[in-house]
């Protein structure tokens, strides 16, 4: 019975985890659309690759193949638009704030 629910926590989490990806993902592209933030923004960029890594991590333990593989591209994007930032840096700080603000 233990185990059974050990399961059931260990699959809220995983979903937990997979809509707060979704989560970051969608509005990060809706601030984008509506003007608030540019696509070369730093918040933008640890956005959609936070909220990659967190489909990820749900498409994986699902085996979802086609999701894990999109968003490895995209979090290599948004990785590859940090490092061209310059600001590795804020974006290490920022990536710790989403993420403790995500187990909040």
């Amino acid at each position: 019975m233990l185990s059974t629910r050990r399961a059931a926590r260990e699959h809220a989490l995983l979903e937990l985890i997979g809509w707060l990806g979704v989560s970051l993902v969608i509005s990060a592209y809706l601030l984008n659309t509506l003007g608030i933030l540019g696509s070369q923004a730093l918040l933008y960029l640890v956005m959609n690759g936070a909220g990659a890594i967190g489909i990820m991590v749900h498409s994986y333990h699902r085996r979802d193949y086609q999701p894990l593989v999109l968003n490895m591209i995209w979090l290599l994007i948004a990785v590859l638009g940090i490092i061209r930032s310059a600001d590795v840096v804020g974006a290490i700080h920022l990536i710790s704030l989403v993420g403790q603000l995500a187990l909040v």
